[in-house]
Formats: structure tokens, C-alpha cells, sequence
């Protein structure tokens, strides 16, 4: 039985790095009584993967992975949400996944960011957008804040950091300090992946 687990990564969280954010849930599991499945051999690891991990720095609004149980657990959310430091983690959401459902990570295509970031021009937007057939939409949503939405997954995956620097190097400013939130994941066909 699987289940896809919603999630959001903020605050002193972003900076932990993904192979940990993996042990954490791990442990997450054991502490809250969840009969995790197990993979086989010599060092057994919980079945538990994500869908598209962060890069470190990056904030996720709308994080999700899916864990392997062995049996039903009423409340998933919650028992996990119970085991989550207050630093910046927490469970938004669960549900049982469908037998026939693929795994987040191979529907996955594209995500909507929000970056902190210099203002551009719309001409300056517009011409980057043109020649990337990975940016989909590219706009300011206010003077200092750019929406990018960028092929993401395992056909394309394009980083916003790639795309601010693009657009950086063009204009002729700095990029500073910029922060990066991703905020939803989507499949091929529009839809919300939870």
C-alpha cells in the first residue's frame, strides 16, 4: 500500500540538504508507529521517495513523497505532522494512492516558482521565455518578485537559478541574494500532482 504524503519545507528547513530530509522522514516513520515497508538485503532501507527534491536554499510550498506501508495507517498526516520539528517542516496532507497510480516523480513536468529578484522588463521577460522551450510562464507578480513556471521532472528539469542569471546577465545587474520558493507541482496534462 502506498500513500502520497503533502508537505512543505520553509524557513531553517530549506537549508537541510535532500539524503538528510530522507533520513529525517525515515526516522519520522519509526517514531510515530507507521509500519513502513522495507527494501531487501544487506542494509534494509524504508521505501519512501520524493517527487522532486529541493536543492538546498530552496523553499517548497507544496512538497510531496509518497511512502510504501504494510498495512493501512489511519492518520498518516497527523502521526507524522506529531514527529516534525518547528523549524520550518510540516504535513499538509495524505492519501491512500490508487494500485494503478504512478509515482509522482514520473508524472511530474513542471513546477511554479516565486523569486525574489531585480525587475525586468517585459521585452527582457518575453525574449528569455521565447528561447526556452523549458519556461512556460515568466512575470512579475510585484516589483520585486518573479513567477517562473519551468519544465521540472525527469524529461526536463530546469532550475530558477538558471533562468534568473539568464535574465541578470542580460539586463546588466546583479543578482544578489535572491530566494527561491517553489509552490506547486503539475503533471503533462495541467493538473495538480496531490
Amino acid at each position: 500500500m502506498r500513500y502520497m504524503i503533502l508537505y512543505e519545507k520553509t524557513g531553517c528547513m530549506k537549508f537541510v540538504g535532500h539524503l538528510d530530509l530522507l533520513r529525517f522522514m525515515q526516522r519520522a516513520l519509526r517514531r510515530a508507529g507507521i509500519d513502513a515497508a522495507y527494501s531487501r538485503g544487506f542494509n534494509p532501507r524504508s521505501l519512501v521517495s520524493f517527487a522532486a527534491p529541493l536543492s538546498v536554499g530552496v523553499s517548497g510550498l507544496f512538497e510531496i513523497m509518497t511512502i510504501r506501508v504494510n498495512s493501512e495507517v489511519d492518520g498518516i498526516d497527523e502521526r507524522l505532522n506529531a514527529q516534525m520539528p518547528p523549524l520550518g517542516l510540516a504535513v499538509l496532507g495524505g492519501r491512500v494512492m490508487e494500485e494503478t497510480e504512478k509515482e509522482p516523480a514520473s508524472v511530474l513536468r513542471y513546477a511554479d516558482f516565486s523569486v525574489s529578484s531585480p525587475s525586468f522588463s517585459e521585452e527582457l521577460l518575453a525574449e528569455v521565455m521565447g528561447e526556452n522551450e523549458n519556461i512556460y510562464d515568466l512575470k512579475h507578480t510585484d516589483r520585486n518578485t518573479l513567477f517562473m513556471r519551468i519544465s521540472q521532472g525527469s524529461t526536463a528539469n530546469l532550475k530558477p537559478s538558471a533562468v534568473l542569471q539568464t535574465l541578470c546577465g542580460r539586463a546588466g545587474v546583479a543578482c544578489g541574494n535572491a530566494s527561491y520558493t517553489r509552490l506547486k507541482l503539475y503533471k503533462a496534462d495541467g493538473a495538480e500532482i496531490f
